[in-house]
């Protein structure tokens, strides 16, 4: 559970740090793309690849720094008496600008997200099958609607099997998938719109069919269930879902030549069908995703002629500023950090320094501090840090602690032989700083060993110390072992406390009845019955 945790925090972790660079870079491929005049053909397959890059950005500065990590580590030599085998770090990275002790936070929201994603991929689930029962049951055109349509399919040669179907269940026109594509018109709107006007709504569903929009949406909505709540990645898909009608747009004009008429259907059909209802495994020129609105003002101010294709150069410019943005950004230093009470990353293979382990320095590269800035190492000594210290709390096991954390230690007395012996003794989830806090109430390591050791718990630091502030005894803790009572928490051991109980109302009450449980001979007790 510890290393899920660990796990969780890690990908929370690098989400959160590179949040900024995937921000500020999509913007910059908006503005790229805004000014370099890409068709909105091109402009879909941008989306997709910086999608695509969005996507592992998180995994980019890890990548990194394991590349430098293979790099050879300098052996530095100094004039010193012994050799000691020191352990150095693949790579020293800079330490966060906040750190979040985030406990088991990391692990819930691990839970939150499957939760959201099972919910996600059961919405899928159900438009999949409310869309095979739409085809199912939508019925065939007329002979002339359909000719009509296999001469589009013949002209604009779709190279996929497509089917012409109506439907009374729908209220806007669709594309759908996926193995045997169809589409579907609703039965309502044939009387309503002219001949041109269905004409271009059947040359925009083709385009969607043509261009295999059915697999890419799908692609997009299992990507907006995995990681829609990515505020970079939520806005790259609602920019997909723009440039895929727009596109499709073009297909109609290019097909027609005429993007004015094209317009005015538009506007009918959205005045005929316009809906708060959306298949999100289907395509439609109408649907709530379409931005018709937007699309109708773009054509009417169009020309005729097809999108310029824009600028190599100015493409390959912002292309080349795209990668030393993510190159820079993965560089830099973390900004948020989870804290994790495990041992420290593996180290690499140790390099062999000569140091002197009976001076200050030498004892410092023998514990692993030998990469410390120089006023790190003067704070140290200043504390009183001792070599005999620093090598202590280096065998004590709690592996490479910070120079904060050492100077804490000395400040409240702890000693390496108590930083050793409480960590033997059993408590649950303990860090350093709750070593402090049961130093710092005088809690000596035998008391929680041996309350452990008779069957108790293992109960965590605060518990302990509370049992020492209340004067619990480990004669109490004897006397319940003897009595059969070892599966109790706190507030039952401090009931038995305050109420007096010793061994002999234990024994005395046994010897009465053997089922009595605790809090009856508590009572007991209590009442002056024992």
């Amino acid at each position: 559970m510890n290393s899920l945790n660990s796990a969780s925090a890690a990908i929370l972790g690098a989400v959160l740090n590179t949040l900024w660079q995937a921000a500020a870079a999509t913007v910059l491929v908006w503005v790229a793309l805004r000014y370099t005049g890409l068709t909105a053909r091109v402009r879909h397959r941008v989306w997709w690849g910086w999608l695509a890059i969005l996507l592992v950005l998180p995994l980019t500065p890890t990548a990194v720094h394991a590349w430098k990590g293979r790099q050879p580590a300098p052996i530095h030599q100094a004039r010193v008496s012994s050799p000691v085998a020191v352990p150095q770090p693949a790579l020293a990275e800079a330490p966060p600008r906040v750190q979040v002790n985030a406990k088991q936070g990391p692990l819930i929201a691990l839970g939150i997200w499957l939760a959201l994603v099972l919910l996600q991929a059961g919405r899928l689930v159900w438009s999949f099958r409310h869309l095979r029962s739409l085809k199912r049951e939508a019925r065939k055109p007329a002979r002339e609607l359909r000719e009509s349509f296999d001469a589009w399919v013949m002209a604009c040669a779709v190279s996929r099997p497509v089917r012409l179907l109506v439907s009374d269940r729908l209220t806007s026109p669709m594309a759908v998938g996926f193995r045997r594509p169809a589409v579907i018109l609703p039965a309502a709107l044939l009387d309503k719109l002219s001949a041109d006007d269905l004409d271009h709504v059947i040359l925009h569903e083709l385009a969607h069919v043509a261009r295999h929009d059915d697999w890419t949406n799908l692609a997009g909505r299992v990507t907006a269930a995995l990681v829609g709540w990515h505020p970079a990645v939520a806005w790259v898909l609602r920019r997909i879902d723009r440039e895929r009608e727009i596109a499709c747009d073009d297909w109609v004009v290019a097909a027609t030549g005429a993007p004015r008429p094209y317009a005015a259907s538009l506007a009918r059909l959205f005045a005929l069908c316009w809906t708060k209802d959306r298949e999100i495994l289907a395509t439609g020129m109408a649907g709530r995703g379409s931005q018709l609105g937007d699309r109708i003002e773009m054509l009417v101010r169009r020309t005729g002629e097809a999108a310029h294709r824009g600028s190599l150069a100015r493409v390959g410019f912002c292309t080349a500023v795209l990668l030393a943005l993510l190159v820079g950004g993965s560089r830099a230093p973390r900004w948020v950090a989870f804290a994790q009470d495990a041992p420290p990353r593996a180290l690499a293979h140790p390099v062999v320094l000569f140091a002197n382990p009976q001076s200050f320095l030498g004892a410092l590269v023998a514990a692993g501090y030998g990469d410390l800035p120089v006023d790190d190492i003067i704070n140290l000594k200043n504390q009183g840090i001792s070599p005999d210290f620093l090598r202590g709390v280096s065998q004590a096991g709690w592996g490479k602690l910070s120079v904060q954390q050492l100077i804490e230690l000395r400040q409240r007395g702890v000693s390496p032989q108590y930083l050793h012996d409480i960590r033997e003794a059993g408590i649950r989830d303990l860090n350093i700083q709750g070593v402090i806090d049961l130093r710092s109430r005088g809690v000596q390591p035998e008391y929680p060993r041996e309350i452990h050791a008779l069957g108790f718990g293992p109960f965590s630091a605060p518990q302990i110390m509370d049992f020492a502030s209340h004067g619990v005894r480990l004669d109490l803790f004897r006397a319940l072992k003897e009595g059969g009572f070892t599966r109790l928490g706190p507030s039952e051991v401090f009931d038995a406390q305050n109420s007096g109980l010793q061994a002999g109302n234990l024994r005395e009450a046994k010897q009465y009845g053997a089922s009595l449980s605790l809090s009856q001979i508590i009572k007991l007790k209590r009442a002056g019955v024992i």
